[in-house]
C-alpha cells in the first residue's frame, strides 16, 4: 500500500515461492563460487557501505527503535 515490502512468513510458502528460494540459493552459491575472495569481499564491503548511507529514520520512529534497528 506505502511501498512496504512485507516478506511472506516461510509457513504460508507454496511450491511456487519454494522453487523460487531454492533458485535464488543456487543462483547465490554459483555467484560465490564463481569469483574469488578478494572480489567477494570488495562486493560485500561496497553493499554494506551502500546499506550504512542509505540508513535514515523512518517517519513516526523514536532514537531508541532506529538504534536497535542500526
Amino acid at each position: 500500500e506505502n511501498g512496504e515490502i512485507i516478506a511472506k512468513p516461510r509457513s504460508s510458502y507454496n511450491d511456487e515461492d519454494r522453487k523460487s528460494v531454492q533458485l535464488n540459493a543456487k543462483v547465490k552459491h554459483i555467484i560465490i563460487c564463481a569469483i574469488n575472495s578478494r572480489d567477494f569481499n570488495r562486493v560485500l564491503i561496497s553493499m554494506l557501505v551502500h546499506e550504512y548511507e542509505m540508513f535514515t529514520m523512518n517517519e513516526n520512529e523514536d532514537i531508541k527503535s532506529m538504534f536497535t534497528r542500526f
